[in-house]
């Protein structure tokens, strides 16, 4: 018996080992998935070869049950779900064996084993873990706290707990199956409406302090966490723009007063606005940047924000001026300068065929030819001014730098003369410009000169027209700057005139005014002089003074004139 006993103990041992090895086989086969009620799990057993053409067996093990087949399927032929609980629940994949489950229930906790034909089966625990979802509340307002299951819990243990501030957790409400509910907290106290058939939640007259953690537990077992939160509702959004001008950067910003947004949305003419060649989204979509700005770019511009508890809009008309300010600034430049320069060329026309005037004419016109020659330096300074805008609106090219370049020297050609009369003038300047070349020069400046720049003038404001077209308003006005354009050297012109008239006035008066006396060299000259520096008369003696007539019967010596 001994030795019998001897024989089968190996044996025994052998068999003992086997056991094990295939224990630990099957432990290390185990992997452990964590799923949230209502969602969908996916139970991967992680195989890399291709499963299509090998029977395939799913089971599942509940807790002190034991396991049922709720799937089969084989080659080429068609999947079995015997199992009504999971029933259209299951989404299987024959390629690698993987399962999804859908809608995953408490009650869908267990050991789901794989079998792939002889091989070791491959097990996979599942368990319930508690999902967390955020709610937002407006303050006096109703929040709903849903732990969105969908099986009926009338006949479940139901606890709900709040986590506050203070970090301590409290019971607010305890249901128990075919009893009353139970509200225990003061602070709860009759804002509490529970839907015992799905674990539904209404808070009523939302408070500050009633922001924290909300956890329902459902036979013991933790169902879902909701984190509510305060928030305000959104005020109607902003829209502020940095530039209205083609071919330039343009920013549009959605500014929200009150409130904190959640997302932002951009449209175009209700077409939803993506980041892409045209458009740039930046800080949370809050600001759209449309670079270098054309015509396609007008229209109305939506900007959407929304959070938890509200939803606002607001619209923005976008039209795109083609001349800015400084584009403005250059034509009423031109114009003036165009003006300036024809005034400027008529005068020096008439100064021409001035004799073959009448001679009161010829008096008048003297006056203002006199008073007018400054017009075509005025010209040359507005071609200048003119030219330096339109660098400082679209930047430097050629022609804008020949202009420049060309009323610079028109300028300093006008001057030289008027400059070369003064005291500080070098003698060798005064020398070079007395000879007759510099002279014949400087006299053709300013015809040429002003045949000059009325051509630059007008092909330039063609060059600034152009701009015009590129704008998508359909009214631009110009009609301000061609009236300011136009007046302003008229009204500078006849100024000038009037300045010259009344200081010719003024000098002749002037004149008149100094006494003058009969010259020694000239005794045909005729003098008038006053009565207070005419010289005393000669009296013989007092008889004849006393004889003498008196003011009113003799005229005034003031109205005679010594010869």
């Amino acid at each position: 018996m001994e030795r019998q006993f001897t024989l089968l103990l190996p044996l025994r041992l052998f068999l003992h080992l086997l056991l094990l090895l295939r224990s630990l086989d099957t432990e290390a086969g185990m992997k452990n998935v964590f799923g949230v009620v209502g969602s969908s799990v996916l139970l991967d057993p992680e195989y890399e070869a291709d499963l299509s053409n090998s029977d395939i067996i799913w089971e599942f093990t509940a807790s002190n049950k034991s396991p049922v087949t709720i799937l089969d399927y084989v080659p080429n032929g068609q999947k079995e779900e015997p199992n009504k609980h999971f029933k259209s629940r299951l989404h299987f994949n024959a390629s690698n064996g993987s399962l999804m489950l859908n809608n995953f229930k408490p009650s869908d906790q267990g050991v789901y084993t794989i079998t792939v034909d002889t091989q070791v089966p491959r097990r996979i625990d599942l368990r319930l873990t508690a999902g967390k979802k955020n709610v937002f509340g407006v303050v006096g307002s109703s929040v709903l706290l849903d732990p969105e299951y969908e099986a009926d819990l009338s006949n479940s243990d139901i606890l709900w707990l709040f986590n506050g501030s203070n970090k301590s957790l409290v019971t607010i409400l305890d249901y128990v199956p075919n009893g009353q509910k139970e509200e225990p907290n003061k602070h709860f106290k009759s804002r509490l409406y529970f839907n015992a058939s799905n674990g539904c939640l209404m808070l009523n007259n939302f408070k500050p302090s009633d922001q924290g953690i909300y956890t329902i537990t459902v036979d013991a077992q933790v169902l879902r966490r909701i984190d509510l939160r305060l928030t305000e509702p959104l005020s109607e959004p902003l829209i502020i723009s940095n530039s209205t001008y083609v071919d330039t950067t343009v920013e549009l910003i959605c500014h929200v007063p009150v409130g904190k947004a959640s997302s932002i949305q951009w449209r175009k003419d209700d077409e939803v606005i993506t980041n892409g060649q045209r458009y740039e989204l930046v800080q949370n979509n809050s600001k759209l940047i449309i670079s270098k700005a054309n015509k396609s770019d007008c229209g109305i511009y939506t900007c959407t924000v929304e959070n938890p508890v509200s939803e606002k809009n607001n619209s923005y008309s976008l039209s795109l001026y083609s001349l800015t300010q400084m584009h403005h600034c250059t034509m009423g430049l031109y114009i003036a300068t165009l003006i300036t320069a024809g005034i400027a060329t008529l005068i020096k026309t008439i100064s021409c065929f001035v004799d073959c005037i009448n001679k009161i004419s010829h008096q008048f016109l003297q006056h203002v030819l006199q008073a007018l020659q400054f017009a075509p330096m005025l010209s040359f300074i507005s071609l200048f001014a003119a030219s330096v805008c339109w660098i400082w609106a679209e930047g430097c090219s050629r022609i804008k730098v020949f202009v420049l370049v060309l009323s610079c020297l028109l300028i300093i050609l006008t001057t030289l003369p008027a400059f070369s009369r003064m005291t500080c003038a070098p003698k060798w300047l005064k020398k070079i410009l007395s000879t007759k070349l510099c002279r014949a020069i400087l006299g053709a400046v300013t015809p040429l000169g002003e045949i000059t720049v009325i051509c630059a003038s007008g092909i330039l404001l063609a060059e600034v027209m152009k701009q015009a077209d590129k704008g998508c308003d359909p009214a631009i006005n110009l009609q301000s700057t061609i009236i300011l354009a136009v007046m302003g050297p008229l009204v500078l012109l006849v100024a000038s005139f009037a300045v010259y008239i009344v200081y010719t006035k003024w000098k002749k008066w002037t004149t008149r005014a100094l006494p003058t006396y009969p010259s020694v060299n000239d005794p045909d000259e005729f003098h008038c002089i006053e009565l207070n520096s005419a010289p005393p008369l000669p009296v013989k003696n007092n008889l004849q003074s006393r004889t003498t007539a008196t003011s009113e019967e003799q005229p005034s010596i003031s109205d005679h004139c010594y010869q």
